[in-house]
């Protein structure tokens, strides 16, 4: 399939399948580029998988060897985002990860790191939603965040997720 901009979509796994998770299903399978769910809770995954027929995983590790797609998007609870993170990068893939990227500033960057270093130089972002000015986050820092973003544009056109915003000055640091 092709996007607006005449480019192959990408595919995306997402992995968390509750409050917010359902959102991103329904959004990425409208823009036919779901091609995977995971979650524990297998409940969650039967029930969505009767609207969205795509396979459904209940162990992430299990589906990063069995599925083959481009990118995976991370919506399981803000405890699990750095270890899904790291493994998904370690694997290959683009990640784009529900706020917060990480519970610390050092796992942050832990993960900037991972995404940065050949030979993976995958791509590594994370949604913000408000309306107020968005607080400074370690990946409004990168260079490898802003590319992401226009990946996404790219790719897919006009994205409905909420990935434009306000950018961070060159060479701001991350608050403690």
């Amino acid at each position: 399939m092709r996007n607006g901009n005449n480019l192959p979509m990408p595919s995306i796994a997402l992995v968390g399948c509750g409050y917010w998770g359902k959102n991103l299903v329904r959004n990425f399978f409208g823009l036919k580029a779901l091609t995977a769910l995971c979650d524990s809770d297998q409940r969650r995954t039967t029930e969505l998988t009767k609207s969205y027929p795509v396979p459904a995983f209940r162990d992430f590790d299990e589906m990063l060897k069995a599925h083959r797609c481009d990118a995976i998007a991370i919506a399981a609870p803000a405890a699990q985002h750095f270890e899904l993170t790291a493994k998904a990068l370690r694997a290959g893939k683009d990640v784009f990860v529900e706020k917060p990227l990480a519970l610390s500033a050092e796992e942050g960057q832990k993960l900037v790191d991972l995404a940065q270093n050949p030979p993976k130089g995958r791509e590594l972002s994370r949604r913000h939603q408000g309306t107020g000015p968005k607080p400074l986050t370690l990946l409004e820092l990168t260079p490898i965040s802003r590319h992401f973003r226009k990946t996404i544009r790219e790719r897919a056109g006009n994205f409905p997720l909420g990935l434009t915003g306000n950018r961070a000055p060159r060479g701001a640091a991350f608050p403690s």
